[in-house]
């Protein structure tokens, strides 16, 4: 009798959290659905991990504004600087095989290396890991290659540039550098022997079985491959919106018809900057990278092999530069953020003309939420509204139990 009631307690247990879980399915499918009404938003696909298990996956809306194609879990957006925390985990393999240390200076490993003031000698690689090394945020090469000596060649042709500021003197918003990570990608290839981008897909991609991301996009299927959208006209407003993205927190697509909306007609960028803006990824795939790392931080035996420890996870996440005045950090590579709501998180987020996306990661809730867009002038919306609302329909659910 005892058994009989364990097991019809256990069973209504269980139902009541099916039953939670479609209702959730159901509130957040509404939600987006709405949302992506209010921003004119033409494709978008959204990724939730939770305790171990890949929690909600879905594709909305269409590859393009004149595709027939739907967007869905497996549809392969432009991640852009979501890419720097692949760059980041393959470089901390070398660190794992002791291979090289985070104090180590650039010129340590990249010995041929020279800008037009000395204070390059004073770089070493955890500035390039934190935004700290004084390095631009970009740098303008003309003429790329576009082929494995890429990253050479734009690497060299920095001797032309000098450093914004003294290595290591402050971290926040305005040192960000993607010419760094293009800089930790020249580190990987050489040290390994091999591309950059084969050693990602040969040391990240396919033990994680990552089987739909790439870094070459003409790999993709079409009928799988979202398309760049942006803001059709030639005004200085326009052009601002389509190179950089909306900078205060409105979606600037609210003052145009949706017709004003097109495909933009390049796509992606030349392989010097495939370390930091070059993935290309699908909601299923980043799932399986979120829960993966959700699993390497909580396995405190440290019995899993995987693509990092978890000491070497812990200390990705955990605090190397305070910026005054805000509530985010940083870490090595990842940005965190203390929310009162919600709890400490880790993220980063990608835009690049024609997208943009987020990836978050609530290591104590065991939480991860992704979203792609083909579409920047959404980038506000993406990174800042639509986690939050998700996070809301989540914890609701969670406080009912």
């Amino acid at each position: 009798m005892k058994q009989q009631l364990t097991l019809a307690f256990l069973f209504t247990f269980f139902q009541s959290l099916t039953f939670g879980q479609l209702a959730l399915h159901q509130k957040i499918d509404s939600l987006v659905q709405a949302k992506m009404k209010d921003n004119k938003i033409v494709g978008l696909s959204i990724g939730i991990v939770k305790d171990g298990n890949t929690f909600y996956t879905k594709g909305y809306g269409f590859t393009s504004v004149d595709s027939l194609f739907k967007v869905s879990d497996q549809t392969v957006f432009y991640t852009a600087s979501i890419t720097k925390v692949f760059t980041a985990t393959a470089l901390m393999q070398f660190v794992e095989r002791g291979e090289l240390k985070l104090s180590d200076k650039l010129t340590d490993h990249l010995p041929d290396f020279k800008m037009k003031d000395k204070r390059y000698q004073q770089i070493t690689i955890e500035q390039l890991l934190t935004h700290s090394s004084g390095l631009p945020w970009e740098h303008k090469y003309k003429n790329s290659t576009n082929d494995s000596f890429a990253l050479e060649q734009f690497v060299k042709d920095l001797r032309k540039e000098k450093l914004k500021f003294t290595p290591g003197q402050k971290c926040d918003g305005t040192t960000y550098s993607n010419v760094a990570y293009s800089i930790l990608g020249l580190i990987i290839q050489r040290k390994s022997g091999m591309p950059y981008e084969e050693y990602i897909q040969k040391n990240i991609l396919e033990p994680i079985q990552m089987t739909n991301s790439y870094l070459d996009f003409t790999q993709i299927k079409q009928e799988l491959k979202a398309e760049p959208i942006i803001l059709s006209g030639t005004s200085k407003e326009i052009q601002r919106f389509n190179l950089y993205g909306e900078v205060k927190d409105i979606n600037p697509m609210i003052k145009y018809p949706t017709n004003a909306l097109i495909k933009k007609e390049s796509y992606g960028r030349t392989r010097e900057h495939a370390p930091n803006t070059g993935l290309l990824s699908s909601a299923t795939d980043l799932c399986s990278w979120m829960n993966e790392l959700l699993i390497i931080y909580t396995d405190t035996s440290a019995q899993i092999e995987s693509v990092v420890s978890n000491s070497t996870l812990h200390d990705m996440w955990a605090l190397k530069h305070s910026i005054p005045n805000f509530k985010t950090s940083m870490g090595l590579c990842w940005w965190r953020y203390t929310d009162t709501e919600f709890g400490d998180y880790v993220f980063h987020v990608g835009r690049e003309p024609g997208f943009s996306s987020v990836l978050l990661i609530f290591p104590k809730k065991k939480i991860g939420i992704t979203i792609l867009c083909n579409g920047m002038y959404a980038d506000q919306f993406v990174w800042n509204e639509l986690p939050v609302l998700l996070m809301g329909l989540i914890n609701e659910e969670e406080n009912k139990r």
